[in-house]
């Protein structure tokens, strides 16, 4: 009698364990389907990731489509033309919108995502896209930019002229220190001027890379306008639009009117130094383009370079010295050819 009850006993403990164990076994297999990472999280990401990359391929294929159609301009897309050629391609339930810059948002009902497209076929998701009206809304889009968000995969656009504060020191947007640098902070994005102007830039130090963008790298810069209410005075590589264009920019279809000043070598009224396959078209320059130098009030009145910006270079004895007493030297200028 005791061997049988102490059976019963341990029958019915292992099936306490056993239903235990079912109950953990359900609960991880309920957590690898639902939880965050679960299986069916997983397959739904991917098939939205695959919807989204079907969706950006189908609109570019119709821009494509359009451009070609396009004889008059085939750099810019036309909305109309662009929704005809859509709708024949694709059986899609879609809502196109324009905008008064001549983009559109185009919207895919069925999955309500929304992808904003320029006049030139630029395709940004909608959450990526910025619009500035404001002197302001631009200063605090540079120091995002600076503060290193580099807006890759992103769309800016000005809505208005921008007339910043003459009597601030303007930062440029992006910070250069040296080539690689894990400190720098590009500007990664498109940039779009709507070819409105942008005036009221004051910039009067020997730092270099000095314009309204100091670096921009693998990103876009078009349409923008430089007016002639600028003060633009820098150091080694300074320039209107861009100072240090890299690694594949595309600069088109800017302006610069203003009077561009610099102590060092390398000044530009577009851009200072185009490093690493950057593409530079349909630019105009008609400011003033001028580089600073030391020239010697005496001693034969030989030019004197800067060095480092710590000393200069004087004639004396029939050699070269440095001299570290400023008060002999004054500043000249040379005017330089405008590009």
């Amino acid at each position: 009698m005791k061997i049988c009850k102490n059976n019963k006993g341990i029958t019915l403990i292992a099936l306490v364990v056993s239903i235990i164990v079912l109950l953990i076994l359900a609960g991880i297999s309920i957590s690898m389907l639902t939880g965050q990472n679960g299986i069916l999280n997983r397959a739904t990401e991917t098939k939205e990731k695959t919807d989204y990359a079907k969706e950006k391929e189908e609109i570019s294929l119709a821009i494509t489509t359009s451009k070609m159609e396009n004889i008059d301009n085939t750099t810019k897309i036309n909305k109309e033309s662009f929704e005809k050629i859509f709708r024949q391609q694709y059986n899609k339930n879609i809502t196109i919108d324009g905008n008064e810059d001549n983009s559109f948002n185009i919207t895919f009902n069925e999955s309500n995502r929304t992808y904003y497209v320029s006049e030139y076929g630029d395709i940004i998701d909608d959450s990526n896209v910025l619009k500035i009206s404001t002197a302001d809304e631009f200063k605090k889009f540079r120091d995002s930019v600076n503060n290193g968000n580099n807006y890759n995969g992103a769309y800016i656009y000005l809505n208005n002229d921008i007339t910043l504060n003459i009597d601030e020191r303007w930062t440029p947007v992006g910070v250069y220190i040296t080539i690689d640098s894990e400190q720098n902070n590009p500007f990664m994005g498109i940039f779009d001027g709507k070819n409105h102007k942008i005036n009221g830039i004051n910039i009067n130090t020997t730092d270099k890379c000095q314009g309204l963008f100091g670096l921009v790298e693998k990103g876009t810069v078009k349409n923008v306008i430089l007016g002639t209410e600028n003060n633009i005075s820098g150091g080694l590589v300074t320039a209107g639009i861009v100072a240090y264009a890299y690694d594949e920019t595309q600069i088109i279809n800017c302006n610069n009117m203003a009077k561009i000043e610099s102590s060092g070598k390398t000044v530009g009224g577009i851009v200072g130094v185009a490093n690493k396959n950057v593409k530079i078209q349909k630019n105009f320059n008609s400011g003033e383009i001028l580089r600073k130098r030391w020239q010697c009030r005496r001693n034969c009145w030989k030019l004197c370079e800067w060095y480092h910006y710590k000393f200069k270079l004087q004639y004396w004895g029939n050699k070269w010295r440095k001299k570290y007493n400023w008060g002999n030297c004054w500043y000249s200028t040379k005017k330089m050819r405008n590009y």
